[in-house]
């Protein structure tokens, strides 16, 4: 079920930044900006019904080690 939520985690991050991207970047290494974090947290919410803090998602070594994170610590 974690890896059916982490797949709809990336794929919001696809969405918000406008095509495929290589999640295992920092936020901001793939361009990310302070709309981007609030609409990647609010898609996850809404999609993926995971409630991330927006300010350590823009701080995590890798996006996608950051969902990983986020959906074992529930």
């Amino acid at each position: 079920m974690a890896t059916d939520r982490l797949a709809i985690c990336l794929a919001a991050v696809d969405e918000v930044f406008g095509g495929t991207v290589n999640a295992d970047q920092p936020f901001f290494d793939l361009g990310g900006n302070s709309l981007h974090a609030i609409q990647l947290t609010v898609h996850v919410k809404d999609r993926a019904g995971l409630d991330i803090n927006t300010f350590d998602l823009v701080q995590a070594e890798s996006v996608e080690k950051f969902f990983r994170y986020c959906l074992d610590s529930e």
